[in-house]
């Protein structure tokens, strides 16, 4: 949350920033899988 701690907000947003962007890809990937996971066994 931004408007509680915006310090740890720059500080996060900075460590993003230095994240290779096929890291970041794959992350968003089991993000997605994840979540997917999840919305699978709540509905069934």
């Amino acid at each position: 949350m931004p408007f509680i701690n915006p310090a740890g907000m720059k500080r996060l947003l900075a460590r993003l920033s230095s994240i290779e962007e096929r890291e970041m890809r794959v992350v968003g990937l089991f993000s997605m899988l994840s979540g997917l996971v999840i919305l699978y066994l709540v509905r069934s």
